[in-house]
């Protein structure tokens, strides 16, 4: 008789990793499968154990994909840190009325409170 059992992978440090420097909702939902089959491989149900590491390491595949994504995505619309004119553009395109009537600090004025401030051109009527 063979007593021995097949553990499966939890892949929990995995999908830690991935909740923090990844895709923070795939990480959780990861998280959550990985203990499943750390929970299933601690009662001896093979079957679910396999389940449960496969869907973990499914999600984690996808969270790792989604924040290498992100990661390009953010580097090609910046350039030395600073906008570059394709993603000033996106900003710009933004409907200011809708800002200026959500933010109480709208971008003509210092200090706005979203940051716009810093993308927003400086108008005619302010100095410089």
């Amino acid at each position: 008789m063979d007593t021995s059992r097949r553990s499966e992978p939890t892949y929990l440090a995995w999908s830690i990793f991935n909740t923090f420097c990844c895709c923070l909702p795939l990480g959780i939902a990861a998280i959550i499968y990985s203990c499943r089959a750390d929970n299933a491989n601690t009662l001896g149900d093979a079957g679910k154990a396999q389940e449960s590491s496969r869907i973990a390491k499914n999600l984690n595949i996808a969270s790792l994909v989604l924040g290498l994504i992100g990661l390009i995505l953010t580097g090609v619309s910046t350039k030395d840190g600073e906008p570059t004119e394709a993603s000033w553009k996106r900003y710009s395109a933004m409907d200011e009325n809708l800002h200026h009537s959500a933010c109480p600090y709208c971008p003509i004025r210092p200090g706005c409170c979203c940051g716009l401030l810093i993308l927003s051109e400086p108008r005619a009527s302010e100095s410089i």
